[in-house]
């Protein structure tokens, strides 16, 4: 694959705090990264878990964007905050939201680009069809996100289906991405799977990046360093 088609998206978890944001957009900007992805309102398991700065998230992160002329990508968790997302670039539906129907069809009718992340129990032609809806609804262009499906396997946070995500990018002929960070709830094993990523002919990759890992208020375990990342792009490049 062409190293400058394939696309590249990195950034925190949760957009923390305007100075989290600013310095991903510019280690973004600095790699050649040209997707900055940031949360701002979280789904969570626990009640007691960070649930994110909601609607002063997506003006840093779109602020930031703009700043670094880089194309800002959020999930959206309910209609409700469309408004929110008119600076938008692409429009996230998570992995628990893929069976939400009617915030499918809004966020659709946004005519923005939407990322469609793959639901961890769902199967590839369940996937797809999440996808017919959002083109149905009038997407103005839909991208795929595998983020790891729930199996049996227990040593790592999902199970990172490359096969799968092959087969939607055959069957359904749009851009599909895979998600290493969520797939496989390490750090550790993201730059190697990146490049696995790179080197099965996908379209391109979603890395969770934050300048101090440690410190992230959400998914800080599987979250890579900026000179982690600067390092893992380099390889991607060569």
């Amino acid at each position: 694959m062409n190293a400058s088609a394939f696309s590249v998206a990195a950034g925190p978890c949760s957009a923390e705090s305007q100075e989290t944001v600013d310095l991903c957009a510019q280690a973004n900007s600095r790699l050649g990264i040209k997707y900055l992805r940031a949360g701002a309102y979280k789904i969570r398991t626990s009640a007691e878990a960070y649930e994110g700065e909601g609607r002063q998230a997506v003006e840093w992160v779109t602020q930031a964007a703009k700043k670094y002329d880089l194309r800002s990508i959020i999930e959206c968790v309910d209609v409700s905050h469309l408004d929110e997302y008119e600076h938008v670039d692409i429009i996230q539906i998570g992995a628990r939201n893929m069976y939400n129907t009617p915030l499918l069809r809004a966020t659709a009718g946004s005519q923005k680009t939407v990322l469609l992340k793959r639901a961890f129990s769902a199967t590839v032609d369940e996937w797809l069809k999440a996808a017919e809806k959002l083109d149905a609804a009038g997407a103005d262009k839909i991208i795929l996100c595998e983020r790891g499906i729930r199996t049996f396997e227990t040593s790592t946070r999902f199970t990172l289906d490359l096969a799968g995500a092959l087969i939607a990018q055959r069957k359904s002929g749009l851009e599909v991405w895979a998600d290493p960070s969520h797939a496989s709830g390490d750090a550790l094993l993201v730059p190697a799977l990146s490049s696995a990523i790179y080197a099965s002919g996908l379209d391109g990759l979603m890395i969770e990046a934050h300048p101090t890992p440690k410190k992230a208020k959400s998914d800080s375990r599987q979250t890579v360093s900026l000179s982690e990342l600067d390092l893992l792009f380099a390889k991607l490049k060569n």
